[in-house]
């Protein structure tokens, strides 16, 4: 094989490989490759004086009032599902008192004599009377005959008691549920009050429905937030 076929060993000298200044000096170099990079420094602990990095913004108008709004939002969904339960509660017990009057106008005239056997126990003393007077004598001094005592049975007396107490006991609910709308409505009035105001008299009756558990008078219950 000729010399001329062999690859010359002065051609690995054309490889491209790592460029290097050459014009620094020998000591500058040596010193860039042993340096280790530089770390990053730690982040520095935010404490409350520091400014914030992200600032909230600032409110607009009075703290108390932008405080109040939320709670006086939610009370408000509170009293007005109380409102319709009472509502719906009213509508029923004036239907049912209703009914119950009608009943007890049939059921209290068992209470009292029936007028026509009243009538006919007095034709029929009249008829006895005049049967014993020979001739038809109308002056006879005989006494009248006894007229008998009317007397209502238990089992009527018993269904009258039910039917007024239903009637007291559904105008008493009727009661009850106007006084509780006049109490939501008081509730919710501030007339008159600066926004810190409104919103110490707030807590005030809301910790006063916790203490006397206002809301176990309805079935939608609202003690831990609705």
């Amino acid at each position: 094989m000729s010399s001329s076929t062999r690859p010359s060993i002065s051609s690995a000298s054309n490889v491209p490989g790592p460029k290097r200044n050459d014009t620094l000096p020998t000591e500058v170099i040596q010193r860039q490759d042993n340096e280790a990079p530089e770390s990053e420094p730690p982040p520095k602990i935010w404490s409350v004086g520091d400014p914030f990095q992200y600032a909230p913004p600032k409110p607009e108008g009075d703290p108390w009032a932008l405080l109040l709004e939320p709670l006086i939002k939610k009370d408000k969904m509170r009293c007005e599902a109380w409102k319709d339960e009472v509502q719906n509660l009213l509508i029923f017990a004036g239907l049912f008192s209703a009914v119950v009057t009608g009943f007890i106008i049939e059921s209290y005239k068992n209470l009292q004599p029936d007028p026509e056997d009243v009538m006919i126990n007095l034709l029929s003393q009249i008829a006895t009377r005049l049967e014993r007077v020979p001739g038809l004598n109308t002056t006879s001094t005989e006494p009248p005959l006894a007229q008998a005592q009317f007397s209502p049975s238990s089992s009527t007396i018993r269904v009258n008691t039910f039917w007024l107490i239903s009637l007291v006991l559904s105008l008493a609910t009727v009661l009850v549920g106007i006084v509780s709308l006049q109490w939501l409505r008081e509730h919710q009035s501030y007339p008159d009050l600066t926004p810190r105001q409104r919103y110490a008299i707030y807590h005030m009756r809301d910790n006063g429905i916790k203490k006397w558990q206002a809301w176990s008078t309805f079935s939608i219950h609202w003690e831990n937030g609705g």
